[in-house]
C-alpha cells in the first residue's frame, strides 16, 4: 500500500520511503520520525493535497508511529524543550492535514491517529497539551458530528470521551480557573441544536461525560442545557430516550437531586392534579441515580408530598374513585422508592437521621406497604457510610429498632417462605447487629433463647427464633455459647415427628455457624474435645438424616476437618464412606459439598501418608 500525492509533491515520496526502514534502535527511530515530521510539515496545508488514500494504506501506520514515536518522544516525559516542540508540531501537523468530514475512511483513520497523539502529548507535557484541546473539540463537534456517516460520528464521540477521561479529568484542578472548560462545554452544548438531529445520541453521551468532568461547581453553567434536555424529553416521538435518560441520570449523580429539581421541577401538589403529572419520567431516574446527597432533602421536600398523596388517595377511594386513587397510590409508592437512594452515602446522617428515626419505626409497624423501602434505607445507612461517628449515630437506635424487627420477623404471618419483605427484615437485622454493642446483642440472645424454651411457642415461631439466634452467634460469650449448646442438644435429641424438619434444619445451620469458628471466642469454645464429639455425632446421624438436613451436616464436617486434631487417617476412613453416599442426593449443593470433602480428604490422606513414610525411613 502507498500514499499518492499530487505531482507537485511526487519527489517527497522517495524521501518518505527513505526514512521508513524499520529499526530496533529507539534513538534511530526517534530521529527518523522527526525527519518524517519535517517532510509532513513541508506538504501544502490544503485538504486537497491528499488525492487517494486506500482503506488500509501505510498512512495509518505512519500516523501511529509519529504519534507514539516508539515510546521515546511522545510516550515518555520530555527532558528538554526541543522534544516538547516536536510533540506540539506533531499535533499541529495532523490538525492541518484534516480530511473532509464525509471522507469516511480517511476521517476515521485520522481521528484514531490524532487521539493517540493527544494522549501521548499529554504524557509528555500536560500543560501545553491543553492549548490544543479546543481545536480538536471544534473539529469533532462542528464537522465530524455533522458527517453523514454514523461511523465518523461514533468515532468522534469516542475520541472526545477519551480526551475527557485521559487528559481533562486528571487536570481538573487546573481547569477550574481556566476558561477552557466553559468553552468546551459550550461547544458540546451547541450539539443540542436541530442541525445535529441525526447525531443527538452522540451529543447526549458527550454531555454526560462533560457533567462528570465539571461537577457541582459549574451547575449554573449547565442549567440551560438541563432545561433543553427536559424539553427534548417531553417532545413527542423523540428518538433517543435511552441516551437522554442516561445523561439526565448522570446529571443527577453529579449535581444532586436538589439542584436538578430546581431546573426540572416535578410540580407535585399532593392533590388530584398529580394524576396528570408531566414530569413523572424523572422519578425512576432519581431512584436509580441519587447518591451522596442530603437526607434532609427527602425529609423536607418529598415526605410532606408523600403523606398528602396518601391522604388524597384514601379520600378518593372512600368516594369510589378507584382509578385516580390507584394512580396517586402508585405515585406515592414511587416517591417512597427514593428513600433508599437518599440513604446511600448520605452526607448529613448525624443531623438528619434523628429527625426521621421515630417515623421510620412507626411506619414499619403501621405501613406494611412501605417496609421494603424503609428496610432498604436502613441497610444503606448502615453499610454505605465510612464515617464511624455516623455509624455510631445509627447504632444509638439499635435498642429501639432491633426489638421491633425481631417482633416483626417472628410474629408476622408471612405469606410464603420466600417472602421478599421477610428476607429484607432478616437482612436488616444482620446488618444492624454489626454496629450494635455486644452487650446489647447478648441481651437479645437471652430473650430469644427464653422464648424458645416456652412450650406454647409453635414450630413456625420457633423456626424464626432460631433464625435470630443464628445471626447473634458471632456476638456471644462463652457462657451463652454453652446455653446454646444445651439447646441444640435438646433439639437433636427429640424424636422424629415431634419437631418439624425446618426447625432441625435451622438448628444444624446454627451448628454450622459454630463449626466455622468465625470469632476467637467460638474458636476457644469449639476445642479439640468438643470438635471430636461433634464429628462423632454428625457421622452417626448423617446416614439416618433426611435429605434436607444432610447439606448443613456435610458443611459442619467440612469445617471440623480443618482442625488439626481431626486430620488423622482413622478419621478420614470414617468420613469418606459417609460422604460418598451423599453424592447421590438430589440437592445440587449437597452433592457439591460432598465432592469438596472427598477432595479435601484425599489431599490430607496423601499428606499424612507421605509424613508416615518419611517417619518410617528416618
Amino acid at each position: 500500500m502507498r500514499v499518492r500525492f499530487h505531482n507537485t509533491n511526487n519527489k517527497l515520496v522517495s524521501k518518505w520511503k527513505k526514512h521508513g526502514a524499520s529499526s530496533s534502535n529507539p534513538s534511530r527511530t526517534k530521529h527518523r520520525d522527526a525527519a518524517k515530521l519535517q517532510l509532513l510539515a513541508s506538504l501544502p496545508s490544503s485538504k486537497q493535497s491528499l488525492v487517494d488514500i486506500q482503506p488500509s494504506t501505510s498512512i495509518k501506520h505512519e500516523i501511529d508511529r509519529i504519534s507514539q514515536f516508539s515510546k521515546t518522544t511522545l510516550g515518555t516525559r520530555a527532558t528538554n524543550a526541543s522534544m516538547i516542540q516536536v510533540n506540539a508540531r506533531v499535533i499541529q501537523t495532523l490538525l492541518d492535514r484534516q480530511p473532509a468530514k464525509n471522507d469516511q475512511q480517511q476521517m476515521i483513520t485520522w481521528l484514531d491517529g490524532i487521539c493517540r497523539a493527544y494522549c501521548a502529548f499529554h504524557r509528555s507535557d500536560s500543560a501545553t497539551c491543553l492549548e490544543y484541546i479546543s481545536k480538536l473539540f471544534e473539529i469533532c463537534m462542528n464537522e465530524c458530528l455533522l458527517s453523514v456517516y454514523k461511523r465518523v460520528q461514533t468515532k468522534a464521540t469516542t475520541v472526545l470521551k477519551t480526551i475527557i477521561k485521559t487528559i481533562l479529568i486528571p487536570q481538573i484542578d487546573t481547569l477550574r480557573s481556566n476558561p477552557l472548560l466553559k468553552q468546551l462545554f459550550q461547544l458540546v452544548e451547541h450539539g443540542l441544536t436541530y442541525a445535529y438531529t441525526l447525531s443527538w445520541n452522540c451529543v447526549l453521551h458527550l454531555l454526560g461525560a462533560m457533567f462528570s468532568l465539571m461537577g457541582k461547581t459549574y451547575f449554573e453553567l449547565c442549567q440551560n442545557c438541563l432545561s433543553s434536555l427536559s424539553g427534548l424529553r417531553s417532545t413527542k416521538d423523540f428518538s433517543f430516550l435511552a441516551e437522554l435518560d442516561s445523561t439526565v441520570g448522570k446529571a443527577i449523580q453529579v449535581f444532586g437531586p436538589k439542584n436538578i429539581l430546581q431546573v426540572i421541577p416535578l410540580n407535585l401538589t399532593g392533590t388530584i392534579k398529580d394524576v396528570q403529572l408531566d414530569q413523572s419520567w424523572l422519578l425512576p431516574l432519581l431512584r436509580d441515580n441519587i447518591t451522596h446527597t442530603e437526607l434532609n432533602h427527602f425529609v423536607a421536600y418529598f415526605l410532606p408530598i408523600a403523606f398528602q398523596l396518601q391522604t388524597t388517595a384514601e379520600n378518593l377511594r372512600e368516594k369510589g374513585d378507584l382509578t385516580n386513587s390507584t394512580v396517586l397510590s402508585t405515585l406515592q409508592d414511587q416517591i417512597w422508592s427514593l428513600f433508599p437512594a437518599y440513604c446511600s452515602h448520605a452526607t448529613d446522617i448525624s443531623t438528619s437521621f434523628k429527625l426521621i428515626a421515630k417515623g421510620i419505626g412507626t411506619s414499619l409497624t403501621k405501613r406494611p406497604d412501605l417496609r421494603i423501602y424503609l428496610l432498604a434505607g436502613l441497610r444503606n445507612l448502615i453499610s454505605k457510610t465510612d464515617d464511624e461517628s455516623e455509624q455510631q449515630e445509627i447504632g444509638k437506635y439499635a435498642k429501639n429498632y432491633l426489638p421491633l424487627l425481631f417482633n416483626l420477623y417472628t410474629s408476622e404471618k408471612w405469606s410464603a417462605s420466600r417472602d421478599a419483605v421477610r428476607a429484607s427484615v432478616f437482612e436488616t437485622i444482620k446488618r444492624y447487629l454489626t454496629i450494635t454493642d455486644h452487650t446489647l446483642c447478648q441481651t437479645f440472645f437471652d430473650k430469644s433463647l427464653e422464648k424458645t424454651q416456652n412450650t406454647e411457642t409453635d414450630q413456625t415461631t420457633l423456626m424464626y427464633l432460631l433464625d435470630i439466634i443464628l445471626v447473634l452467634v458471632p456476638y456471644l460469650d462463652a457462657q451463652r455459647l454453652e446455653l446454646l449448646e444445651n439447646k441444640l442438644k435438646q433439639l437433636f435429641a427429640m424424636k422424629d415427628g415431634s419437631v418439624k424438619r425446618s426447625v432441625l434444619k435451622k438448628a444444624y445451620r446454627i451448628l454450622e455457624e459454630l463449626c466455622t469458628r468465625s470469632t476467637l471466642t467460638i474458636q476457644q469454645f469449639i476445642d479439640e474435645r468438643r470438635s471430636k464429639l461433634l464429628l462423632e455425632h454428625l457421622l452417626a446421624s448423617l446416614t439416618k438424616s433426611q435429605s434436607a438436613l444432610k447439606g448443613p451436616q456435610i458443611r459442619c464436617i467440612s469445617s471440623l476437618l480443618d482442625m488439626p486434631n481431626n486430620q488423622t487417617i482413622p478419621t478420614l476412613k470414617q468420613i469418606i464412606p459417609q460422604t460418598v453416599q451423599c453424592l447421590h442426593e438430589i440437592n445440587g449443593r449437597t452433592r457439591h459439598d460432598a465432592y469438596i470433602i472427598i477432595i479435601k480428604c484425599t489431599r490430607l490422606w496423601t499428606t499424612l501418608s507421605e509424613k508416615s513414610f518419611i517417619g518410617l525411613i528416618s
